[in-house]
């Protein structure tokens, strides 16, 4: 019997967690346009609400309905956050102010709308952490200035996992400037550590489904109740007009779902996803030499192991260790097939050497005992050939 592939890549997609996932339930065979007044399309209303209040009681979120909306996935959200403040902004343009305070780790979804924000000339300042990968408050504090419109970091990095104390920030910041628009990337975060967003003291929380266990294509921005977002997105008065377009019905009542599985079994997916994390690493550490776990000194999640095998290029290890059955990146998988080193990891401070010789390795709740086992025989014999390999050039 030929034995299935050995999944280690989370972080890219967390892949379903509902039994029935990609299949459509006998009590969702025809739904109508959620925005119908008949009963087709309340049927679908009902549903899309019945998501939502799931989505807030995983977080936390505010309990007005329009405080979460939902979007097509992260980018989206992202997107939607940064650019809301300065979509009816009427004050001069400064370009020498340094109007949005993010770091240098910060996903694409946020780093190339930043980008585009300055070309309309509001400048933007990146803080890079520090050496042992957490951020600096007394950086970002020293960042924050009176013109500060945004501030926008992320909760958890996807290809470090490194953790931050975004409560800690955000309360600092808003001492500092109490006008700032503060926004969270939660997408890495979300389902796999416990997330309030009440408590973060946050204006905007991004979300993605597939990052979690629901449908690809679908996510969320919650707002904060009193929030004053201008959107994106522009059309009809779905999603209490703050989001245009018909809503993806069946991808929210993922999310929903998911949100309601995990709401109720946190606790157990939590200790499952360290478990995990756990032995893989300990098994690897036995059994290969001269590799390095990064970031091992810092709050991480759950499930993230950055790890540098010496002497071994990441994407080289990537598609040997595909060919014997195993998933893996080497970082971002929105940024993969780059030959260069991961730009996160050269942001932290890595050489491009050291980037270029480091893989990400994320774990579902449900990795068993054989499939670490079978993990750690493949990196065995795929960092063996390829060490050996490279003596002979040598």
């Amino acid at each position: 019997m030929k034995k299935s592939r050995v999944y280690l890549d989370a972080n890219a997609t967390y892949g379903g967690l509902l039994p029935n996932y990609g299949l459509l339930p006998s009590d969702l065979e025809f739904l109508g346009n959620p925005n119908s007044q008949h009963q087709d399309g309340q049927r679908a209303r009902a549903l899309i609400e019945d998501a939502r209040e799931s989505v807030r009681a995983l977080i936390n979120a505010p309990h007005s309905r329009s405080s979460i909306v939902f979007t097509s996935g992260a980018t989206e959200s992202n997107n939607g956050a940064l650019f809301s403040p300065f979509l009816e902004a009427s004050e001069p343009l400064v370009p020498s102010s340094a109007v949005i305070v993010s770091s240098t780790v910060e996903h694409p979804a946020v780093l190339e709308p930043l980008k585009k924000i300055q070309k309309s000339g509001r400048d933007h300042t990146l803080v890079a952490p520090e050496p042992n990968g957490e951020l600096s408050l007394e950086s970002i504090l020293s960042a924050v200035s009176e013109s500060t419109r945004v501030v926008s970091l992320m909760l958890a990095n996807n290809e470090s996992g490194v953790v931050s104390n975004i409560r800690q920030i955000s309360h600092a910041v808003k001492a500092k400037n109490p006008h700032v628009f503060f926004h969270c990337d939660g997408v890495q975060a979300v389902g796999k550590i416990p997330v309030d967003f009440q408590s973060l003291g946050i204006d905007a929380l991004s979300i993605s489904g597939h990052k979690f266990g629901a449908a690809p294509g679908v996510g969320a921005l919650v707002l904060r109740e009193e929030s004053d977002f201008h959107p994106l997105v522009l059309g009809g008065s779905q999603e209490h007009r703050l989001r245009g377009g018909t809503e993806n019905v069946l991808g929210i009542i993922s999310l929903g779902r998911t949100a309601s599985f995990l709401e109720k079994n946190f606790n157990e997916h939590f200790d499952a996803l360290e478990r995990g994390r756990k032995k893989l690493a300990e098994q690897l550490q036995s059994e290969i030499p001269a590799l390095r776990f990064n970031f091992s000194g810092c709050q991480r999640l759950p499930n993230t192991l950055s790890v540098s095998f010496e002497g071994v290029y990441a994407n080289d290890l990537v598609v040997a260790l595909d060919l014997l059955g195993v998933s893996i990146s080497a970082g971002s998988a929105c940024s993969s097939g780059k030959p260069l080193g991961s730009a996160v990891l050269r942001a932290y401070g890595f050489s491009e050497e050291q980037a270029r010789q480091t893989v990400r390795l994320s774990v579902r709740s449900d990795l068993t005992d054989d499939e670490i086992e079978r993990a750690v025989k493949a990196f065995q014999t795929a960092v063996f050939r390829m060490r050996e390999s490279a003596k002979r050039v040598a």
